[in-house]
């Protein structure tokens, strides 16, 4: 026979194939003879007599919308009806006769489905609409359906069979089998359900049974748990929690119900004991651990509406209790045997054993600080151990003091609570520092502090001429009441004593500026102490690449125990300051006043050549400030010319007592050395470049991104190259260079495959005057006027070489650099380059072009970098192939 599929849609697409196979079950339905007798509402037998009483089959009902599943969860909802139609084709025998006692629907049969019993159409549907089947191509009616309510306000559906002929008739050539229908339905609740053995509300569709849970009537419980401020008692060692349950019914939680029967549960396993008629609110029904449980539990009586907030108390965990930590908990709702509630996680926060380090310094100045007298000073320790309520039994404090301290004394003292005052008398006494600076106290109930004075070392004979920071932390250990051993740190304290002798400023001037010149000024303020010998070293070294070797055997070096700091290893000595030249001092060097300084400068040579100056500075009072003024130049091209944004010049200078070095003090300049920068116009300037007639190049106008610069018209770019902002005489300039720097190149490299072109006015390249700038401004030069004309001592010339890179080289012939420059170039990809561009499979490529400047006797040189970007996207590319038999392909691109 032929299987079919059949269904019918109410309110939903016709001819939409069915969803899978219909399932059994439904209310009991066979062809009624009476429709107007339809009183029953359930399995109701009426209409015109089919065959022996036919059935509908397999009825099936699928929820689509407002729930899933067997569970309902809104008032309107959508179904998909479905059930199978026993026709003729059904029954045949093997031999084609009928099958005895065969119950089949035929054309214009009638049936009524009762929907449910807990549903209504609302409203109900005012049009009948088809009962369809899909026979594997095409849709055919199978009959109509009309939806409505019965007496008892409750779905139904009336069928009535009347589609084609041939479905239901045993005349057709063609056999039907297996025909099932299908519809779908939109149903309202109309207020009735039952209740099953839980509690639990359901409503009935055929026969299908679902749990309905509606939102007015959802209930919805919270279960906060916390620790209050104030919870944590250290004194009984106890923790207050405190839990609040809520439980509504319905739309916005404003229906409290009530709790009775509800079980509220906390396992106490891991949070410590329970503490003893701790619990509230008070009643028979709580159950608190025992031996065989660690569940606290209360049971709400009847009556008891929400919210509800229960507090009960446990004892803090040995551990937690002893060293501080965390203690965790939560608990829960048991509202039946299945539904459970958890709380949030509660966290109880132990505080540790505060410990405090502190200190007093007694130093050697006099009130006004001018002053100083190295002797008798002292620094006071004091290690406070605040009581919090915990007993601390054998408590120990661990504190040895810094190296070159001395021990004096300590002592143990109480707080008096009662007076908000440390006891005047201490509790325990040392006069000998204890083995391994271990402190015994012993039982501690109440707040107390150790005090340690200890001796700082005396430089009286020495002077003192160094600030020095004395660091020291404390450590304590002891047992808690059950004997768990605790511990904790201090903080880390630093104390400062004495001060610094030497201070050292740095200046530059404008007139310092051109000169390429630094000021330093040297302060030594010995503050009355009474020595003879302290002397103040400044080594100006021409050269970095000047070994030490060549600086201590010079013939002019003023003793072999004077030393140069080392850079590899801890040596204390004079420091190196390289690539400055000494200039002058003030005093002058060899100024004989006995009030001022003494400033002698000793000139070191290596064979013929002056390598640095070591400035002596002597003859320093005791009691007023001694200051020295000292002038430097700049002769390192690599700092001079080095292109920092950020460059600094150091200079140190060294105290010496005698030949013994006591310390030192440096100074930072910054230093403006900018020489090299490389930018790009934005592309509008290259459209006027083409339109020179008409239009000029804003030789400022400067792209601030990568995405402004490439014009894809044209296939080119205009880079800017920013020459000596810094304004450097380079022809001028003292250097530690032989000859000086000579001769100045600067080369820009183009990326590979790119190549110069020249401006549409022919000239190669466009010079500009700029603006000199200062340290700290931006790289970029401000160009002024129009292009220059034959610039004196400068020659360009442009290298193309195959398969590498092209270059432009601009030679400042000696001594021509001496002030800013701006620099145009225009440049394009090569056709082939630019063809790969549209051919490869990147959006956006960047390319890098290199600005590098060097001289004839400095080769170390700068160089910058510029990225170029080229994105496809903002092309439109097409391909000509008419000429592709002559070996021709065509790229049509259209910048957009």
């Amino acid at each position: 026979g032929l299987g079919l599929t059949v269904h019918a849609d109410v309110g939903g697409d016709i001819g939409e194939e069915p969803g899978a196979g219909v399932s059994a079950g439904g209310v009991q339905d066979t062809v009624a003879k009476d429709l107007s007798d339809s009183t029953t509402g359930k399995g109701a037998n009426m209409g015109i007599m089919g065959v022996n009483d036919p059935e509908l089959t397999n009825k099936n009902v699928i929820l689509t919308n407002g729930g899933s599943g067997t569970v309902i969860t809104d008032n309107d909802i959508k179904v998909k009806v479905e059930f199978n139609v026993p026709v003729y084709g059904d029954f045949l025998n093997d031999d084609g006769s009928i099958m005895d006692g065969a119950a089949y629907f035929v054309k214009d049969d009638t049936v009524t489905l009762l929907l449910s019993e807990h549903f209504k159409f609302d409203p109900e549907p005012s049009a009948s609409i088809n009962l369809n089947y899909f026979d594997g191509t095409e849709t055919i009616t199978l009959g109509t359906v009309t939806l409505s309510n019965n007496e008892s306000d409750q779905a139904q559906a009336n069928i009535i069979f009347n589609g084609p002929e041939g479905i239901f008739s045993p005349e057709d050539t063609i056999i039907y089998s297996g025909v099932s229908a299908w519809f779908d339905a939109s149903l309202k609740h109309n207020g009735r359900s039952t209740e099953d053995e839980d509690g639990n509300k359901t409503v009935a569709i055929l026969d299908k049974t679902f749990q309905l849970k509606l939102p007015e009537d959802e209930k919805h419980y919270t279960v906060e748990k916390s620790v209050k401020d104030g919870a944590v008692d250290l004194v009984n060692g106890t923790i207050k929690w405190t839990v609040t349950i809520t439980a509504t019914q319905g739309v916005g939680g404003s229906n409290h119900i009530d709790l009775g029967g509800y079980v509220f549960e906390d396992d106490l396993q891991s949070v410590g004991g329970y503490v003893e008629n701790s619990f509230s609110p008070t009643g028979d029904t709580l159950e608190v651990p025992n031996e065989s449980s660690t569940f606290l539990k209360y049971t709400f009586p009847a009556g008891t509406k929400s919210p509800q907030t229960l507090t009960f108390k446990t004892y803090i965990p040995n551990a937690e209790y002893t060293n501080g930590g965390t203690v965790e908990n939560s608990a829960g709702l048991r509202v039946d045997n299945v539904t459970f509630i958890p709380s949030n996680k509660a966290t109880a926060t132990i505080p540790s054993l505060s410990v405090e380090k502190d200190a007093q310094v007694t130093d050697g100045f006099t009130e006004n600080k001018a002053n100083y007298n190295p002797k008798d000073r002292t620094i006071t320790w004091s290690i406070k151990v605040n009581y919090d309520g915990r007993t601390l039994d054998n408590l120990k404090i661990t504190d040895q003091l810094p190296a070159g301290l001395e021990f004096e004394s300590a002592a143990w003292y109480k707080w008096d609570s009662d007076t908000n005052t440390w006891e005047t008398n201490a509790t325990i006494t040392w006069n000998e520092a204890p083995a391994e600076g271990v402190y015994s106290i012993g039982t501690v109930d109440s707040t107390g502090q150790l005090v340690i004075v200890s001796k700082v070392p005396n430089e009286f004979e020495e002077g003192s001429v160094n600030l020095k920071t004395y660091t020291n932390q404390a450590s304590v250990a002891w047992k808690g009441e059950d004997g768990t051993s605790g511990s904790a740190t201090s903080n880390e304290k630093g104390v400062n004593i004495g001060y610094d002798a030497i201070k050292k400023e740095g200046t530059q001037e404008d007139v310092d500026i051109s000169n390429h010149q630094i000021t330093w000024t040297i302060n030594v303020d010995l503050k009355g102490q009474s020595f003879t010998d302290f002397v103040v070293y400044d080594l100006f070294v021409h050269d970095g690449a000047t070994t030490d070797a060549d600086l201590t055997s010079a013939v002019a070096w003023p003793s072999e125990d004077l030393t140069i700091e080392g850079t590899t290893n801890n040596i204390k000595g004079i420091t190196r300051n390289n690539g400055q030249k000494f200039i002058s001092s003030v005093p002058e060097a060899n100024d004989t006043n006995t009030n001022s300084p003494q400033v002698d400068t000793v000139e070191l040579y290596k064979g013929s050549d002056h390598i640095a100056t070591l400035v002596k500075i002597s003859n320093l009072s005791t009691t007023d400030m001694n200051t020295v003024v000292l002038k430097s130049q700049v002769i390192d091209p690599n700092i001079i010319a080095g292109n920092s944004p950020s460059q600094t010049v150091r200079n140190t200078a060294s105290l010496y007592k005698g030949d013994t070095y006591r310390g030192k003090d440096y100074a930072d300049v910054n230093y403006n050395n900018k020489i090299l920068a490389k930018e790009m116009l934005k592309r509008e300037e290259v459209t006027h470049d083409h339109n020179h007639n008409q239009q000029t190049i804003g030789a400022n106008n400067k792209a601030t991104s990568l995405t402004d610069a490439f014009n894809y018209n044209y296939k080119e770019v205009i880079f800017r190259l920013n020459i000596n902002a810094a304004g450097i005489d380079f022809g001028s300039v003292q250097t530690n260079l032989n000859g000086g720097f000579g001769d100045v190149v600067v080369t820009d490299t183009l990326p590979l495959g790119w190549e110069f072109v020249n401006f549409s006015s022919g000239a190669q390249y466009l010079i500009y005057n700029a603006n000199q700038l200062a340290f700290g401004d931006a790289v970029s030069l401000t160009a002024t006027g129009q292009p220059l004309q034959n610039l004196a001592g400068l020659t360009a010339s442009f290298n193309n070489p195959e398969n590498s890179p092209h270059t432009a080289t601009f030679t400042f012939a000696s001594p021509n650099l001496n002030k800013p420059y701006v620099i145009l170039l225009k440049a394009r990809p090569t056709d082939p380059t630019f063809e790969g561009y549209l051919l490869g499979d990147k959006n956006k490529i960047e390319e890098t072009n290199l600005l590098n400047l060097k001289s004839a006797n400095w080769e170390l040189g700068k160089e910058v970098k510029q990225k170029v970007e080229f994105d496809s996207k903002l092309i439109d590319k097409t391909l000509d192939t008419t000429k592709q038999s002559e070996g021709v392909l065509t790229w049509i691109v259209d910048y957009t």
